[in-house]
């Protein structure tokens, strides 16, 4: 018995120190990844700088929260980010690295698409943190990044005939590309994305949409540009509203009756 219990220990000693080694290489072998492919990489030079190849940035949305629309129907939101590129220079082969075919990286020491993809019509609010989100890169340059926190952006609203439906749109364009260098596109599923969507007390998403549209330079007629608009359709919810007025309506009531029938006794 004794025996069978020393050996189990020798198994268990052993197979802990297995996984330390293991471990360590590990660590050993994404370190040197990690050195290696940003020992010469610059992030202020985009993919596409000095590559013939045109470089294409997938874009999609994804609404947190709707925080509130004024009375000049601008409307403020939480957006959250979700891009899919690919970068030549962070390609690796993974047998030379432990068979590593991904790798977090921080999106601080990166190109991202978010430089140069701005909102056309409004603004948006950044916090601190919103850089130290990690990109996942695999061994092939393939890149997707999903910005966290949510920005809070604010656009004009148009009011539709019922006064109590609004659509928001967001236009984001390329400021410094056009699309014979970068191609910004749709994500594949198009739709914007409300899987993180907190409901409103006051307001109420009925719907959504997106499209690309093909325009051109301000400053050369001749050079297309893409724009991707999302759209949100707002309606104010109208049972916040009832379940607030009806409380209301009955404290009146109450308050009325207790006046009258103060009146009639004290006569």
């Amino acid at each position: 018995m004794t025996s069978r219990f020393t050996v189990v220990c020798w198994i268990c000693i052993l197979a802990i120190c297995f996984t330390g080694v293991l471990s360590t290489g590990s660590i050993q072998h994404k370190s040197r990844l990690y050195g290696d492919l940003l020992m010469s990489y610059h992030k202020l030079i985009s993919p596409q700088d000095g590559n013939e190849t045109q470089l294409v940035v997938k874009m999609a949305l994804s609404v947190g929260r709707l925080y509130n629309i004024d009375s000049e129907n601008m409307v403020k939101v939480g957006l959250y980010k979700r891009f899919k590129w690919n970068d030549h220079r962070l390609q690796w082969d993974s047998s030379k690295y432990g068979n590593i075919v991904s790798l977090h990286l921080p999106v601080s020491v990166l190109w991202n698409p978010e430089m140069d993809i701005h909102l056309k019509h409004g603004t948006e609010q950044y916090t601190d943190s919103s850089t130290s989100t990690n990109a996942i890169v695999d061994n092939t340059g393939d890149i997707s990044l999903f910005t966290y926190p949510a920005t809070r952006t604010q656009v004009q609203c148009e009011n539709s005939a019922t006064k109590d439906q609004y659509v928001c749109s967001f236009v984001y364009i390329l400021w410094t590309y056009d699309s014979t260098e970068i191609e910004l596109d749709l994500m594949e599923d198009g739709a914007i994305e409300t899987d993180l969507y907190k409901e409103s007390l006051d307001w109420k998403l009925v719907g959504n949409s997106s499209e690309r549209l093909e325009t051109y330079s301000p400053d050369n007629r001749s050079v297309k540009t893409h724009e991707l608009v999302y759209s949100l359709i707002v309606k104010r919810n109208q049972d916040n509203t009832s379940s607030c007025v009806k409380p209301c309506g009955t404290c009146y009531l109450i308050l009325f009756c207790l006046f009258f029938l103060k009146t009639f006794f004290c006569q």
